[in-house]
């Protein structure tokens, strides 16, 4: 495996850093379950909330772990904006991938204005010491846009309650791919 191929690559290397047997983690955008899959395992005994918009999302997610014998997610049809609904519990780590659902209609996408509320949402959930993961992909309509927003906010979050770490390959192309890893101290 090549670690810096590409953001979902150094993503899964934090993740494997991040979390415990034990640990309560989210995945805000669940698209096919690869993420939630791998949350699921490093979780163990743990709770895993697992969250998207879209039904054929939710199945695949939920096949996905039915295949790899995986029974203890909560997979949930609704939007990562609404995730204090059903998580009542701090988090280790909650993960985002912004952009739209790998093989599916790339009209529907993640939204300026509802991720910048589910943001706000996981850094109430967060615990101290716990993180949130955020692989922006920039190449779809709006994109930009939220992502921008979402820079302006982050930007502006205390130093003092908050590390804000953001990577980008230097040799792609401007709308390749970021990765946002924030901790909460």
């Amino acid at each position: 495996m090549k670690l810096i191929n590409n953001v979902n690559d150094i993503a899964h290397l934090y993740f494997e850093k991040i979390i415990s047997d034990g640990d309560t983690v989210i995945d805000a955008t669940c698209g096919n379950g690869h993420d939630t899959l791998i949350l699921c395992r490093l979780a163990g005994s743990g709770k895993v909330y697992a969250f998207d918009i879209q039904p054929s999302a939710v199945e695949a997610t939920k096949a996905l772990l039915a295949k790899n014998g995986i029974s203890g997610a909560e997979v949930i049809l609704d939007g990562h904006e609404n995730m204090r609904k059903y998580v009542t519990e701090d988090a280790k780590l909650v993960v985002f991938n912004l952009g739209y659902l790998p093989g599916s209609d790339k009209k529907i996408t993640t939204a300026e204005e509802t991720t910048l509320r589910a943001v706000k949402e996981a850094l109430e959930l967060t615990k101290n010491g716990g993180y949130i993961s955020i692989c922006a992909y920039l190449g779809h309509d709006g994109a930009m846009e939220e992502y921008s927003s979402l820079k302006k906010f982050l930007s502006l979050l205390p130093n003092k309650g908050y590390n804000v770490l953001e990577m980008k390959h230097t040799n792609r192309k401007e709308t390749s791919p970021v990765y946002i890893l924030i901790e909460k101290i």
